[in-house]
């Protein structure tokens, strides 16, 4: 009877391992590719004269009061070191002239500042799980073989496709889900959601400043820039910098 009961326990035991690896499996299965990382580069400038003519110089520690002029160039880059488009933020500066990768300006007040960002999303159209492209339509999402239905960014119902109740399991089981969350309305299914948890997002920033109180508020503009990577800008030595690199982490739950 002992050595009965003892076979059924080892087939159990079997079985269970049995039903639990397809659901790790998917979820090891799942790779994404890394997020890309930037790096920004704001550098403070002086004006020098030279007997070869005008160069500029890096002075970090420069500060500068109203009515005085500012130089500064700023570079973003790609992992690769190739120029890249960003944003520019001026804090009581005003642009004075723009000469290649060197920027002019005037201060207007007691704390010029410049900070230069980049920040990158996957677009939703492109979200890849298990090397299958999300498809969003309408309040439809599939992703791999299941199928959901939406309403108000919440999932209501999930089907699979080729698949039994046991599959369904699996596979939602892969995705931190299960059929009750599902039809409990506990899963939130909006195209950011799909985005936090299959995508990638990058950020980095740099800021420059030309006076010395480094806790000072400041409320900087947007001036009427180009992109940065239009032209290619000088190597810079980053004064501040800091960086937010965010991978798609799960947050289906509500």
């Amino acid at each position: 009877m002992k050595k009965t009961i003892l076979i059924i326990l080892t087939l159990a035991l079997a079985l269970a391992l049995c039903a639990c690896i397809p659901a790790l499996a998917m979820g090891w299965a799942y790779t994404p590719d890394p997020a890309p990382e930037y790096t920004v580069a704001v550098t403070k400038l002086d004006r020098v004269q030279t007997t070869t003519g005008t160069a500029y110089t890096p002075v970090p520690d420069k500060l500068a009061t109203t009515g005085q002029v500012v130089y500064f160039s700023v570079r973003i880059t790609d992992n690769d070191g190739n120029d890249v488009k960003g944003d520019i933020h001026l804090g009581d500066l005003e642009v004075l002239y723009i000469d290649g990768s060197i920027i002019a300006a005037t201060v207007t007040g007691a704390h010029p500042t410049v900070t230069a960002s980049i920040e990158t999303a996957t677009p939703a159209d492109q979200l890849v799980y298990n090397g299958k492209l999300i498809v969003i339509t309408g309040d439809t999402v599939t992703i791999d073989k299941l199928v959901f239905t939406r309403q108000n960014n919440v999932a209501v119902s999930v089907d699979i496709a080729d698949g039994n109740l046991g599959d369904l399991s699996r596979a939602l089981a892969a995705l931190g889900m299960t059929i009750e969350d599902v039809y409990s309305g506990r899963i939130y299914m909006s195209d950011a959601a799909l985005i936090a948890n299959f995508g990638q997002r990058s950020r980095a920033e740099a800021t420059a400043k030309w006076y010395a109180d480094a806790d000072a508020e400041v409320k900087p503009t947007v001036p009427d820039l180009p992109q940065t990577g239009d032209k290619t800008g000088i190597v810079g030595f980053a004064l501040i910098a800091a960086a937010v690199f965010i991978i798609g982490v799960k947050k289906w739950v509500r």
